[in-house]
């Protein structure tokens, strides 16, 4: 049985190696003139536009659900679509075209060439927003310090360049903060501090508020501490002159025995 097989097998075996060249080269010349159909899926930003439309209504938006990111699936001739990259679409969402429930904005995607070739389906066609009305605010910059100044040291006073900060930004997220300030280290300091540090805004509790939806006039101000020193001196008395006749110097009393000092 296995001689027989072998011999099956091993008869004609060029002709049989050749057929399947010829096959293969057969199969790959009818691929190429057909051209057959393809499809390939594409994932592409949303380019968000004429957000103007909402600003000047004294709205703001927040996209949801990540659909800023639009997949589709692209159909036509192999020759065509096996050449097609990302860049080669554009993705849109007009503010202007927004429904009237205020929370969808049609998507559009078209290709920058070979549009009449192939066929563009959408897996969403809508970009998800919210809106909320635009808040507009202004706040103190109060300055904090952190960590141990040098022995004997306190910091007299701090000041701040930005003495406060415009901030715009959707109601929900302006109605948590309470303040803004910035943080100054003065860790080992014996004399003034000075450096840029960044503006933070801070809730009622005094965590930060993030600043992803906000606008800030301005994001950074010089923070300056005024360092002195402080110590407690003894008091040391002299006694000069010489008393009436029939007196005699006995002693000197203070109601004090020290005095502190500070500069």
């Amino acid at each position: 049985m296995l001689r027989k097989l072998t011999k099956l097998v091993t008869n004609n075996f060029g002709l049989k190696v050749l057929s399947a060249v010829l096959a293969v080269i057969l199969w790959m010349v009818v691929v190429n003139v057909e051209d057959p159909d393809r499809s390939a899926v594409f994932t592409v930003p949303v380019e968000i536009t004429n957000t103007d439309y909402l600003t000047e209504m004294g709205k703001t938006y927040e996209v949801l659900d990540n659909t800023d990111m639009v997949s589709f699936v692209v159909s036509g001739p192999r020759s065509v679509v096996e050449n097609l990259e990302a860049s080669d679409f554009t993705v849109t969402a007009d503010m202007e075209n927004i429904d009237a429930t205020m929370s969808m904005v049609p998507i559009i995607v078209s290709a920058a060439s070979n549009s009449s070739q192939i066929d563009i389906t959408q897996r969403n066609s809508f970009l998800i927003v919210q809106v909320e009305n635009l808040v507009t605010e202004n706040f103190r910059v109060d300055v904090e310090t952190e960590g141990t100044l040098a022995e004997d040291c306190f910091v007299d006073e701090v000041s701040s360049s930005v003495k406060s900060v415009t901030v715009s930004g959707p109601e929900s997220v302006m109605d948590q903060i309470a303040g803004a300030q910035a943080v100054l280290n003065v860790n080992g300091a014996a004399q003034d501090v000075a450096s840029v540090q960044e503006i933070v805004l801070v809730d009622a509790s005094g965590n930060a508020v993030s600043k992803d939806r906000l606008t800030l006039e301005q994001t950074e101000t010089t923070v300056t501490a005024r360092v002195k020193m402080r110590k407690t001196v003894p008091l040391e008395f002299e006694v000069t002159g010489t008393p009436a006749a029939g007196y005699r110097y006995q002693e000197i009393e203070s109601d004090i025995n020290s005095i502190e000092i500070e500069g």
